[in-house]
């Protein structure tokens, strides 16, 4: 897991600190934001994927499978929470 990178979370902070002052042109702080936004909702996709059973706990895990059924994915979601 990631908890081993809790205690680093200041040194991150200021990594990215430092990105975001080097950032003066309007258009690479909208990329980055772009960037940063596109990485968050993949993230959220495939954390709502694991939770929707999309992605196997154990087993095999197909790519192709996951990006053919990411239509169905809201629907999973909801019938996960009502089955809670």
């Amino acid at each position: 897991g990631n908890r081993g990178f809790l205690s680093l979370t200041p040194l991150f902070i200021l990594g990215l600190a430092t990105v975001l002052t080097r950032l003066t042109q309007p258009w690479a702080r909208r990329l980055f934001l772009a960037s940063t936004v596109c990485l968050f909702l993949w993230n959220a996709v495939l954390m709502f994927a694991q939770l929707s059973e999309m992605i196997p706990y154990q087993g095999e895990f197909s790519w192709s499978h996951l990006l053919s059924a990411l239509p169905q994915l809201p629907l999973k979601m909801l019938a996960k929470v009502r089955n809670l």
